[in-house]
């Protein structure tokens, strides 16, 4: 079964996605928001080498990521277009968490 995420979330009387999204987009830069990325693929990296893998599946630099901190990193397929992009954290010199988009979690992995 296909997970679906909801693009906007429109409230009684809004008779169109721009009107949602500009309130969301309000209340967000006002205030708080929360946003669910349980739908995002996870990756483990870990050993000596991990940065060094990192450095070879992205387009930009990982050897630099210092411990606590996180970079976006975006992946090319052979012709040179985007595959996947996301974010991945830095949890130890060799231990990282890499996250990928939902539709190519597998691909990625």
């Amino acid at each position: 079964m296909a997970r679906l995420r909801a693009q906007y979330y429109p409230k009684p009387g809004e008779q169109d996605w721009l009107t949602t999204v500009k309130r969301e987009v309000l209340a967000v830069r006002s205030g708080v928001s929360i946003c669910d990325v349980s739908t995002l693929g996870k990756i483990d990296i870990q050993g000596r080498d991990a940065a060094e893998f990192l450095e070879r599946v992205y387009i930009n630099g990982w050897k630099s990521l210092q411990v606590g901190k996180a970079r976006y990193g975006l992946m090319l397929r052979e012709d040179g277009l985007v595959m996947d992009d996301g974010i991945t954290s830095g949890l130890c010199e060799d231990h990282f968490l890499m996250t990928t988009t939902t539709a190519n979690a597998g691909k990625v992995m």
